[in-house]
C-alpha cells in the first residue's frame, strides 16, 4: 500500500531525511533454584543481550515509512519485527497508515524494547510479560492525525483496524503456582 501510495505522490526518488537510531542492553543472570525467569539461568550466563535499529525517511512531503527490527542474543540469535508500515499524510488532522503499524498506547509502544529509556532491565510483567496485556504493533490499516481545539489545547486520535500483533500465553495453575 505504502508503495502504491509513494508511486501515485510521484516520491521515486531516494528517500530524504532518514533517521537511524540504534538501541541495546546486555545483562547477568544466576540462580540458586529451578526458577529459571528473565534471564536467570541455574549456573549463571552473561550472554544476555539485546540490540535492535530503527528506520525512517520520508519519500516526499507526503509519504514515509517507519521500521524498527530487534535481536535478541541468549545463545541463540533471534530477530524480530516491531513494527514496519507507510503513512501517507493528507494533513496533520489526518494520516493514513498501512503495514505493521505501532500500537498508540502512550510512548511504551515506540520504546518498548528500548532499555535505556526505563529504570529496570525488564518491564513489569504483569503488564507487559507473556499474557500480553499490550501489542507492540497491530496488523492492519489505520488514521492519525493531530486536532486543534479551542483554547490552544489540542487531541491526537487514533483509529484502526486489523490483527494485533501479540504473542498469549495461557498460564496452566501449576504454572502459576510456581512463579
Amino acid at each position: 500500500a505504502a508503495a502504491a501510495l509513494a508511486t501515485s505522490a510521484g516520491a521515486q526518488q531516494i528517500p530524504q531525511n532518514v533517521e537511524v537510531h540504534g538501541f541495546g542492553s546486555w545483562n547477568s543472570g544466576a540462580t540458586n533454584n529451578q526458577n529459571l525467569y528473565l534471564g536467570g539461568k541455574w549456573k549463571g550466563s552473561s550472554t544476555n543481550s539485546s540490540a535492535g535499529v530503527n528506520l525512517a525517511g520520508d519519500l516526499g512531503d507526503r509519504v514515509s515509512f517507519t521500521t524498527q527490527v530487534s535481536f535478541g542474543f541468549d545463545g541463540q540469535t533471534q530477530a524480530e519485527l516491531d513494527y514496519a508500515f507507510g503513512e501517507y499524510k493528507f494533513r496533520d488532522a489526518l494520516k493514513l497508515r498501512a503495514g505493521q503499524v505501532k500500537q498508540p498506547f502512550g510512548l511504551f509502544t515506540e520504546l518498548m524494547d528500548v532499555g535505556t529509556v526505563r529504570p529496570f532491565l525488564y518491564l513489569p510483567q504483569s503488564l507487559y510479560g507473556p499474557t500480553a496485556a499490550v501489542a507492540i504493533a497491530y496488523r492492519g490499516i489505520g488514521l492519525t492525525g493531530n486536532v486543534n481545539l479551542p483554547g490552544g489545547a489540542s487531541m491526537d486520535y487514533d483509529v484502526y483496524g486489523g490483527g494485533l500483533n501479540r504473542e498469549e500465553n495461557e498460564f496452566t495453575l501449576e504454572q502459576s503456582c510456581l512463579s
